[in-house]
């Protein structure tokens, strides 16, 4: 029998090394919020998520957000990196709520009304995702870099996150 190849080998998340932990031991408790985040709630956020987020009530939020960001990046615990992404749409209520027992929804309409919620130009943005070593370290994921399909979507996600999580305003 040949030996497995790379697709057939089960990966295997690695436990966290003492370096890892002894590292936590020096992050802020900003730090590791935003960590536990990228690692365990959305696959990655932008800059100005994260500075209107963490550093929001500061006079220069997004200064401050990117030497912080630099610093946790340096430390190999995330990865920032320039996207294209689209303008997201206004998130503010859903397009369709359906119960069994509901009339059966105007599908293609709902799925052309998403389709068209993208359409905007694209626009650079720095995106920051945890290493998969800090997704070892906290239980969650992190590493893969996204695919192009996902980013307007994911940063989407990141919204709807944040703004059910009471912290990022409007």
């Amino acid at each position: 029998r040949p030996p497995p190849t790379p697709r057939m080998r089960p990966r295997v998340r690695s436990a966290p090394t003492k370096s890892m932990a002894k590292l936590g031991e020096s992050l802020a408790g900003r730090d590791l919020e935003i960590l536990e985040v990228l690692s365990r709630r959305v696959r990655m956020l932008s800059l100005d998520q994260v500075a209107r987020t963490w550093w929001g009530s500061t006079r220069n939020a997004t200064t401050n957000a990117t030497r912080r960001l630099a610093v946790l990046e340096r430390r190999g615990l995330l990865r920032r990196m320039p996207a294209m992404v689209h303008e997201l749409p206004g998130l503010e209520e859903p397009l369709l709520t359906w119960r069994p027992g509901d009339r059966t929804p105007d599908l293609p309409a709902i799925a052309y009304r998403l389709e068209r919620r993208w359409s905007s130009p694209l626009r650079p943005v720095v995106l920051v995702a945890a290493t998969r070593e800090v997704g070892s370290w906290l239980g969650g994921g992190g590493g893969r870099k996204p695919r192009e399909s996902e980013l307007s979507h994911d940063l989407g996600l990141a919204a709807l996150y944040l703004r059910f999580r009471g912290r990022e305003p409007g």
